[in-house]
């Protein structure tokens, strides 16, 4: 899918001013409207991999700077032999083409070093999550059956210990010297741009969360030849999006494979005023943000973000409040709303907001980048008309190969493409309800199922009321997520006792052993029934209108009995959803 010309010629206005231009290859997609409703990219297939781009910037540019950090610039030729001197050990350790690595570790430079010399390989990468309990981690480590895992030295304890996994660990602390008296030249095959060069664990809200396959030409797709923000020699980008979250794939590949910078913060969870303190002190350009990090940092160190040229945020319904005052503290910094499950490799659809004029009153989701597909189908797969709800399905060169050893589930969401003209390209099924303004512009109206995004992760509320309702003494529960404060949100479960009254500690522990930390309800509230609307079906407003106004910290308590919803309202929860 291709912007209008008035996209492409708003996107080209953004940059103007005391910002740079793009290149004439940034903006203006050619746009193409197809019989089956959508609009689509007519970008090329990308032949090329992770590793041939890289390799192409180190040989244009070996002396500039590749990775800033407090200890100093690494050029891009210091990453290259960096990179290689850590694959020839990994070799030695039995790493080859087509295996996978888990991946224990942090936010810093030693972690891309990590990624380019599997990808050298032909391996993949497979971030996990510090934040996880130690029992997800070693269920992760057990799904996976890696022969060796790569682990900061600090996480070491973390590793799962036991009959589950025996693999090998790998420290690239440990290994130090031996890293060191290694061959710099590495010769190996390239991998393909078919081949695997990441798995991204989502979904995490039960203990079996969904492993992503996301192959070298997704990554190619997202940051080479984008027409949604600039990226070239001259851009700084910062990392400090958990790894193990797909933002983190932007935030290394943009820079890295165009010739740009890459900058961290020593704190693998900063604070609002370390991230400002970072971009003035490396002189940061491009800033990913979390659309409730966004609304945080706007409201308490928009200053710090005066350098900037743009910044991208998304993972959740972008605050217009926070747009505009944006927009007024920021006039030279272009703004992007983005958009993408994971399984389309990261952004999916961008909307650059505009410097000046009104803001619709909820901003859309935009119109997908290039080498990208958008289809708004019905429940027979059909076209809607533009301006009606429907579902957005994606294709193109982002679709993920599928999820890891789980083919039911990707039988089910990864569909074969009827409207594309090559053989065997997939659709992916989002689960999002959406539709075309008159703009072309999609606008995000919500989940088909009970899917939402906590802090940038998602969360499925369904699984979340399933383990709830498979506890002693809880004959029902609902799930559902309040916000507290502008672009902060916190799920919270009401239950319907059986007979005795649900054990609170029990149940805590239990829910912190199966669910990520973003899932876990920050309130229990026991209800004799549940709220209903006029029309019978589960009123979740009344529900939440339940609670108390103060936000409060995990906690349990009885509510009172507003009009109430009969025992079992499992189908008309789903009929409401």
């Amino acid at each position: 899918m291709a912007f209008t010309g008035r996209s492409a010629g708003r996107l080209a206005a953004l940059f103007g001013g005391s910002n740079r231009a793009p290149t004439e290859k940034t903006v203006g997609r050619p746009t193409e409207r197809t019989e089956a409703g959508d609009k689509t990219s007519q970008t090329p297939a990308p032949s090329r991999s992770v590793v041939d781009c890289f390799t192409e910037q180190v040989a244009r540019r070996p002396a500039a700077a590749a990775l800033l950090a407090d200890a100093g610039p690494i050029t891009y030729l210091a990453l290259d032999q960096w990179s290689n001197l850590i694959a020839q050990v990994l070799r030695q350790r039995g790493v080859g083409r087509g295996d996978l690595v888990p991946t224990l570790t942090l936010q810093r430079p030693v972690s891309v070093a990590v990624y380019l010399a599997i990808l050298k390989l032909g391996a993949a990468y497979v971030p996990i999550d510090p934040s996880l309990t130690d029992a997800q981690i070693g269920a992760l480590f057990a799904r996976l059956n890696a022969p060796l895992a790569m682990v900061d030295e600090e996480l070491l304890a973390r590793v799962p210990a036991g009959a589950d996994w025996d693999g090998d660990i790998f420290c690239v602390q440990h290994e130090a010297e031996r890293i060191a008296a290694a061959e710099p030249r590495l010769v190996s095959p390239p991998p393909g741009a078919e081949d695997l060069a990441y798995i991204m664990f989502t979904s995490g809200s039960t203990g079996a969360p969904k492993g992503v396959m996301v192959p070298h030409r997704g990554i190619v797709r997202l940051v080479k030849d984008a027409d949604y923000a600039r990226m070239d020699e001259s851009e700084v980008f910062l990392q400090f999006a958990p790894l193990a979250f797909d933002a983190s794939t932007f935030e290394i590949w943009a820079p890295l494979l165009n010739g740009g910078a890459l900058a961290f913060i020593d704190n693998p969870k900063p604070s609002p005023l370390d991230i400002g303190e970072a971009v003035r002190r490396h002189g940061v350009t491009t800033l990913w943000l979390t659309s409730g990090l966004f609304n945080l940092m706007i409201e308490e160190v928009s200053e710090d973000l005066t350098p900037l040229r743009q910044i991208l945020t998304g993972g959740d319904v972008l605050s217009v409040a926070h747009a505009e005052k944006a927009r007024r503290l920021l006039p030279h910094t272009h703004l992007v709303n983005c958009y993408g499950p994971t399984e389309n490799t990261t952004f999916t659809t961008t909307y650059p907001l505009p410097p000046t004029g009104p803001l619709p009153s909820s901003a859309p989701i935009g119109q997908a980048i290039s080498g990208t597909t958008t289809h708004i189908l019905d429940s027979n797969m059909q076209p809607v008309p533009d301006g009606e709800i429907g579902e957005l399905y994606t294709g193109g060169l982002g679709v993920a190969l599928g999820y890891f050893a789980d083919t039911e589930r990707t039988e089910r969401s990864f569909l074969d493409d009827p409207f594309a003209k090559e053989s065997g390209a997939k659709l992916y099924r989002t689960g999002d309800l959406v539709r075309r303004n008159p703009d072309g512009d999609i606008e995000f109206i919500g989940r088909a199922d009970l899917q939402v995004k906590i802090n940038g992760k998602r969360v499925e509320l369904s699984e979340i009321e399933a383990i709830l309702e498979g506890m002693p003494n809880i004959a029902d529960a609902v799930a559902t997520v309040r916000e507290i404060r502008p672009g902060e949100k916190q799920v919270v479960a009401f239950l319907r006792s059986a007979q005795a009254m649900p054990d609170e500690a029990a149940i805590m522990e239990s829910l912190r052993q199966k669910l990520s930390p973003e899932a876990v309800p920050a309130r229990l509230l026991v209800l004799e029934k549940f709220p209903v609307s006029r029309n019978g079906k589960l009123d979740r407003a009344a529900l939440l209108a339940t609670l108390s106004e103060s936000p409060g910290s995990p906690g349990y308590e009885r509510g009172g009995n507003p009009a109430m919803a009969p025992a079992g309202h499992r189908a008309a929860r789903e009929e409401a959803a």
